[in-house]
């Protein structure tokens, strides 16, 4: 056979193969849209899982009226982040000072005090979550306590059993009443007793 040339009008595309190609070509775009849209998407969901415990302001604010405060239970991610930022600046506080304790009521978040049941002993680097008396001694003995110009004598039992949850419940006893004068009147401070 010879070879054959088509010489008359050029061969057209079937209309199936242009609508393909037009498909395909509106298909590559609305992928780019979407790929955006899912990235938003993402940006979202890591916002709002993550900026909550991250934008409020955490500061040393001083002194504070003493009133109850709340126990800490379990809480969301973001009231544990805040909880760890209040720690830290409770920390930082013991570092730059020579306070024997803080409480986490002198810590502000966003403006108001921290009203949960937290304590650190600086001087021996502590951070007391939920503490509480677990046991208290017979003897007696009196303490001077002073807070904003005021005094007070009030009298203690000795040795004392402290106990605390962190991430693990634990306690330590204070033998003396020099040790336990100073945190039986920060956990009078604390728990709005004072």
């Amino acid at each position: 056979m010879a070879d054959v040339s088509y010489q008359g009008m050029p061969r057209r595309i079937p209309r199936i193969d242009r609508l393909m190609k037009n498909m395909e070509g509106l298909c590559r775009r609305y992928d780019t849209r979407i790929s955006y849209c899912m990235w938003l998407l993402v940006l979202l969901v890591v916002w709002a899982i993550f900026v909550p415990g991250v934008v409020s302001t955490v500061e040393y604010a001083g002194e504070y009226t003493p009133e109850s405060v709340e126990p800490v239970v379990e809480m969301s991610r973001a009231e544990n982040r805040v909880l760890y930022r209040v720690i830290r600046a409770m920390n930082d506080r013991c570092i730059a000072s020579t306070d024997a304790f803080v409480l986490a009521p002198q810590i502000s978040v966003d403006g108001k005090p921290y009203r949960y049941s937290v304590l650190s002993v600086c001087a021996d680097g502590m951070d007391l979550i939920n503490p509480e008396v677990l046991v208290s001694g017979k003897s007696t003995g009196v303490c001077l306590n002073e807070y904003r110009g005021i005094s007070k004598r009030v009298t203690r039992e000795y040795p004392v059993t402290i106990g605390y949850s962190g991430d693990t419940g634990v306690s330590f006893t204070l033998m003396t009443l020099d040790e336990v004068c100073p945190l039986m009147f920060a956990l009078d401070l604390l728990t709005g007793t004072w």
